[in-house]
């Protein structure tokens, strides 16, 4: 209280000052320096008092916590998972081979159905010879053309993500799933010719009179068993490179 006391006198002299005017300019002496002495002394007197706000924490970003235990959770939960090169050799919808490396996860993991049981499966890259796409579920994209007074466009796009997806591995075992595993949806491949991105995924347009756009079919269920011609609907698997 006594300090307190103090500073309001310091601050009625200050306040108590006199403008200084420049004559020739008529200015008036800068006030701001007599206000800056003012909220010094204040922030002074509450800085015990008032804790200072902490900032949001971005919600990608995990918070990490004080104790030993939590912080080494948390730089574990921050390692990205191991990874290996893998050579492939990728059959497109044409039958064209596209060769070449691409980014595997080390452990692959699925589910599969054998005598009415559901199974979990983990197996490495090294394990696969090959993924094959065998059939296509079709996904209408387009806007809803119910209402009265609106006519359904001629051609009609629609989106296929695989839904029966074959594995087969070096000891000759077979596997089905029922959609294709996500880092295969859209994938990068390093070629001799440089880098490029394959899909598994595709779309095309449809038209009563015309058929497919992109596919020599008539047939509307041409998808059902059948890839865009340049998808992805095979992928051979040679070999892992080692790291050197």
């Amino acid at each position: 209280m006594i300090k307190f006391k103090q500073n309001i006198k310091s601050w009625n002299k200050l306040l108590s000052i006199k403008l200084i005017y420049n004559k020739s300019s008529r200015k008036i002496f800068p006030l701001f320096v007599v206000l800056y002495l003012f909220f010094s002394n204040v922030i002074s007197l509450m800085a015990n008092d008032i804790s200072l706000p902490s900032y949001p924490v971005d919600p990608g970003f995990p918070q990490v916590e004080q104790s030993q235990n939590n912080k080494s959770t948390e730089v574990k939960n921050q390692i990205p998972p191991s990874t290996m090169k893998v050579e492939i050799i990728a059959i497109l919808g044409t039958s064209d081979e596209v060769r070449g490396f691409i980014i595997l996860p080390e452990k692959i993991s699925f589910k599969h159905y054998k005598n009415g049981l559901v199974y979990d499966k983990n197996i490495s890259p090294d394990e696969l010879q090959s993924i094959s796409i065998l059939e296509y579920l079709k996904q209408d994209n387009n806007q809803d053309n119910s209402k009265e007074g609106t006519k359904k466009p001629k051609m009609i796009f629609y989106q296929f993500e695989p839904s029966t997806v074959e594995i087969k591995l070096k000891d000759n075992s077979t596997y089905r799933i029922q959609k294709i595993f996500s880092f295969l949806k859209s994938f990068n491949i390093d070629t001799n010719n440089g880098r490029t991105r394959l899909y598994t995924i595709f779309g095309d347009s449809y038209e009563k009179q015309k058929g497919w756009r992109d596919s020599e079919s008539k047939d509307p269920d041409f998808h059902k068993t059948h890839s865009h011609p340049a998808s992805v609907k095979k992928i051979i698997f040679l070999r892992i490179e080692k790291e050197p």
